[in-house]
């Protein structure tokens, strides 16, 4: 039972850590997006709007396997998938759906994903946004009206994306603090337990063979 117990601790452990791996490569990729269409907005350079869509994949392909980890039913070879296009560690794949799956209604968990959800609007505006620059990029010639604009709407979205990751951040740090203390009371207890219930059999022993040996004499 203590054995079980320390694995189950360890497997939470891990899988929670999975979540700060996850949200560095996603906050990466968003930065990487940001300052890729700012660059594309003011220059036009199709690179850098290459290189926009390369950022942008890793939130938006985080973003649908959480949708999909959200829902019912056995999807886990595309969560899977989505997940490794986001940018996440193979090994912390399992652990991430594992936890999500199993304890997506916890009151842990599920402030995780909320605080996860409150990033969604700011990446889709992005992607928007850069559809639209895309566009007036090849219908051109373009002002610097529309520049300063595209300008001032990207540093607007990024500030927006940046408290959603700070918040998510304190979150994810706060309930890691929660669950160790959670999972060391747990196994503290479980070895109390244990030792009670060692202590309760051997006395039981102990007066079983004292009866005997009276029974005997």
């Amino acid at each position: 039972v203590q054995a079980v117990l320390a694995i189950a601790s360890l497997q939470m452990l891990n899988a929670l850590r999975a979540f700060s791996t996850g949200e560095s490569q996603w906050s990466k990729g968003q930065k990487d997006a940001t300052y890729a269409l700012s660059h594309y907005a003011t220059t036009g350079d199709a690179k850098a709007y290459d290189q926009f869509h390369k950022g942008l994949r890793v939130p938006i392909s985080d973003m649908l396997a959480r949708k999909l980890l959200e829902t019912e039913g056995d999807k886990a070879r595309m969560q899977a998938s989505l997940l490794l296009q986001g940018g996440n560690e193979p090994d912390a794949i399992q652990d991430l759906i594992w936890i999500t799956t199993y304890f997506k209604r916890s009151h842990l968990i599920e402030e995780l994903l909320q605080k996860w959800r409150d990033s969604d609007e700011g990446v889709l505006q992005l992607q928007a946004l850069g559809a639209e620059i895309h566009a007036s990029v090849r219908n051109g010639p373009l002002t610097q009206e529309q520049h300063d604009s595209w300008l001032a709407r990207i540093n607007a979205i990024q500030a927006q994306l940046t408290d959603a990751q700070q918040d998510f951040s304190e979150t994810l740090v706060e309930s890691s603090r929660t669950l160790k203390s959670w999972l060391w009371w747990i196994n503290i207890g479980g070895a109390l337990g244990m030792l009670a219930l060692l202590m309760w059999h051997t006395s039981r022993l102990q007066r079983d063979t004292e009866q005997a040996e009276d029974a005997l004499d």
